[in-house]
């Protein structure tokens, strides 16, 4: 699976250590399945270049300036402090049941 996979390069841990175990998942609050969702708050460990920016803050006394992470269609960026620059895939789901490519961008796209 795409997200799994995925997170478990960027970690280096396993699916029962990062919680990523699929695609979608059961929101029982919502009673529904969601897919694909990209929120950086579902995934239970640290990523890479979250180590590296936590290593770059302790030998730059607190500062990250000298750098910067851009994530480039990587799954689980949405909503991450470490991660300056993105760009994901994030399609818009209709009332229908029809789906509408977007993408996610951040900063924002203008």
């Amino acid at each position: 699976m795409t997200c799994v996979s995925q997170t478990t390069y960027l970690t280096g841990k396993s699916p029962s250590e990062h919680g990523i175990i699929a695609n979608g998942y059961y929101d029982k609050d919502c009673c529904e399945v969601r897919n694909w969702h990209q929120s950086a708050k579902l995934v239970k460990s640290e990523r890479i270049f979250s180590l590296l920016k936590n290593v770059a803050r302790k030998q730059n006394g607190g500062s990250t300036e000298k750098m910067t992470v851009f994530s480039n269609c990587w799954w689980f960026p949405m909503y991450d402090e470490d991660i300056d620059y993105l760009i994901t895939p994030r399609p818009q789901y209709l009332q229908n049941g029809g789906k509408v490519a977007d993408i996610y961008t951040k900063p924002e796209s203008t």
